[in-house]
């Protein structure tokens, strides 16, 4: 019995720990605004939606003209933090959902069953910029500086 006790004590302890770091992900609510790809008519444009959600675009201009590139949401769920894009044209139309795991001086979305990108990193520098490395967890890697407008 008291076996029996401290196992069900154990996993409680346990199953409560794991719930504690899972609410523990912050939510990259400091993308919220527009921010553009320095030096580049490349945007990403961020709404809070409210606490749990943010929708994106990205976009760029040519010749005056809008062309969006993706849209995107970052959603908190029973899964986590869960970054979902939708790149226009690509994907069969599908969304690839990026799980967070890593919430700290560094925000870090990955699918490791994705072809590129597996890991979408956001580094907030200040309340202005962030810098943002696409990469396939390997040797093809895409960096950029973002500005807030």
């Amino acid at each position: 019995m008291k076996s029996t006790l401290l196992k069900i004590s154990l996993g409680l302890l346990f199953g409560l720990s794991l719930n504690r770091l899972h609410s523990q992900s912050v939510f990259p609510e400091f993308l919220n605004g527009t921010w553009k790809i320095e030096n580049e008519e490349h945007f990403e444009h961020w709404d809070k939606m409210n606490s749990e959600q943010l929708k994106g675009v990205t976009y760029k201009l040519i010749q005056g003209r809008v062309i969006v590139e993706e849209y995107s949401e970052i959603v908190k769920s029973p899964k986590g933090i869960v970054y979902k894009a939708s790149p226009v044209g690509q994907n069969n139309g599908k969304t690839i959902e990026f799980k967070q795991t890593r919430s700290d001086s560094l925000f870090v979305f990955e699918n490791p069953k994705h072809d590129f990108p597996k890991k979408i990193i956001y580094k907030l520098i200040n309340a202005k910029q962030v810098e943002v490395n696409i990469s396939d967890g390997g040797k093809k890697v895409v960096n950029y500086k973002l500005e807030k407008i």
